[in-house]
């Protein structure tokens, strides 16, 4: 199943054009695969925490801070993925 997750990632990221992913965009990617994921409860709740500072900092008008943010929650997944 990570197998899966990781190859569609892989996929998805070469298949189409390059393009900017807006805030928004990026939350429902990384809900979607915290809902694929199996995750324990802590994971989540560490996954929930990000998606909600984010959320607060795309409000905030800081697009920048909120990608960042993402790009940890993406981290946590390929690093989870990979140690299982």
């Amino acid at each position: 199943m990570k197998q899966l997750v990781c190859g569609l990632i892989v996929f998805t990221a070469l298949a189409g054009p390059a393009r900017a992913v807006s805030c928004a965009e990026g939350r429902s990617v990384i809900e979607q695969m915290s809902k694929i994921l199996d995750l324990s409860e802590m994971e989540r709740s560490n996954i929930d925490a990000l998606l909600t500072k984010a959320k607060i900092e795309e409000e905030q008008g800081r697009q920048r801070n909120c990608k960042i943010i993402l790009a940890d929650a993406i981290r946590f997944f390929l690093i989870k993925t990979v140690i299982d």
